[in-house]
C-alpha cells in the first residue's frame, strides 16, 4: 500500500488512519514540515513504530542531525536515484521485520529491548557505560 499526502497536516492524518511500516518524509512541506511531523509521529503513543526515512534538498550535516535528533531513521538528499531509495526502503522493511521495533520518542530514552531498536541505547562517543566495553558496534568508525 502506498499513501501520498500533499502537506503535513495530510501525512499526519494519512499516518494515523492507516499505520504506514515506513514514511518517506520531505522536510519542506506545507503546513507541518517534515521534521515537525517526524516529531509527531514518534511522539504518538497509539502507533506501532514507524520507520521515517527524510527525503530533501537540505544535504548540510546540521540538517541531517536535526532531522536524527527529530527521529528520522534515514536521510536521502535530492536530487537521487530511484535505485538509492528503493535500497532505505529494503533496510527499512528489513529493520521493521528483524527489530522488533515498536515505538521511540526523540528525547526519551528505554531500555526495553521490545520498544526501541537495540541501537537506540548505544551510548554516544565520550559517554562511558559499564555495560557495554566498546561504546559504539565495530563497523561504526
Amino acid at each position: 500500500m502506498s499513501l501520498e499526502a500533499a502537506t503535513g497536516t495530510e501525512g499526519w492524518d494519512a499516518v494515523r488512519e492507516d499505520r504506514p511500516d515506513i514514511a518517506i518524509l520531505d522536510w519542506m512541506m506545507p503546513g507541518l514540515d517534515g521534521i515537525d511531523l517526524c516529531r509527531k509521529i514518534r511522539l504518538e503513543e497509539n502507533l506501532s513504530y514507524v520507520y521515517i526515512i527524510m527525503l530533501t534538498a537540505k544535504g548540510q550535516e546540521k540538517d541531517m542531525i536535526t532531522a536524527f535528533q527529530g527521529g528520522a531513521d534515514d536521510y536521502i538528499v535530492k536530487p537521487f536515484r530511484e535505485g538509492l531509495l528503493r535500497s532505505r526502503v529494503a533496510v527499512g522493511e528489513r529493520e521493521k521485520g528483524s527489530s522488533g521495533m515498536t515505538r521511540h520518542s526523540p528525547g526519551k530514552t528505554s531500555n526495553s529491548e521490545s520498544t526501541v531498536p537495540k541501537w537506540r541505547n548505544w551510548p554516544r562517543p565520550g559517554q562511558s557505560n559499564s555495560s557495554m566495553p566498546n561504546a559504539w558496534p565495530p563497523w561504526v568508525c
